[in-house]
């Protein structure tokens, strides 16, 4: 009985993280009119980089390249390489709205991506995610894989000594699942990703085992 609680556990926070992730892709998508630059595809993040709360930033950032590096080495997406486009907003609301604009009206990139937005509006992150150390569960064990693989780095504008980047963490298990998710995604878009794609795609995904179990939408 206690294996089949944990089991329906897992799902339910499976189904959580795809939900709040979905639904936040999907307002961006509705939200502007960003597409894939011609050789890469970027994603725009504005996040805590430097500051009390940087390790925010930092962490999610490392979390999601680990994956992103991953899938680059083995040629992208339809051989395009996915680059994020990050800027430091210090976790400041003004900072960040600045950053956004900058992001889609000048940088043009394809979507926001792992965006420090608990302070912004009509806007959903995803925050739960199961424990780093918990290694029965597939995505975890790839996550460890890859975070040791690779140990990514933050943009080096945003490099400090004094920052020692945690091995593994909760915020960058949760930088790992969104890349991860964003990345089945992507290929599920075929031979062309562009922004009419994207929400097709979206709409598209009902049962996806990020690696804690199917979550059914």
């Amino acid at each position: 009985m206690l294996s089949k609680h944990i089991s329906n556990q897992l799902k339910l926070l499976g189904l959580i993280i795809l939900s709040l992730f979905l639904s936040l892709l999907l307002v961006l998508v509705s939200g502007f009119s960003g597409k894939s630059q011609e050789d890469d595809i970027v994603l725009g993040m504005s996040a805590a980089f430097t500051g009390a709360s940087r390790s925010l930033g930092i962490e999610l950032y490392r979390g999601s390249m680990a994956y992103i590096e991953d899938i680059n080495r083995q040629g992208g997406i339809n051989g395009k390489q996915i680059v994020i486009q990050a800027y430091d907003d210090g976790y400041n609301p003004t900072r960040a709205i600045k950053n956004t604009i900058n992001l889609i009206e000048n940088d043009d990139v394809f979507l926001l991506f792992d965006t420090g937005i608990d302070y912004t509006t009509n806007l959903i992150n995803s925050q739960v995610v199961p424990s780093y150390n918990d290694t029965s569960l597939a995505a975890v064990s790839d996550y460890r894989a890859l975070m040791d693989q690779y140990n990514p780095m933050p943009p080096k504008n945003f490099s400090s000594a004094e920052y020692k980047p945690l091995r593994y963490s909760f915020v960058s298990l949760e930088g790992f699942l969104n890349a991860k998710l964003l990345v089945v995604i992507l290929q599920m878009m075929g031979d062309k990703v562009d922004k009419a794609r994207l929400r097709q795609a979206l709409e598209k995904v009902k049962n996806l085992d990020l690696g804690m179990g199917a979550s059914h939408i």
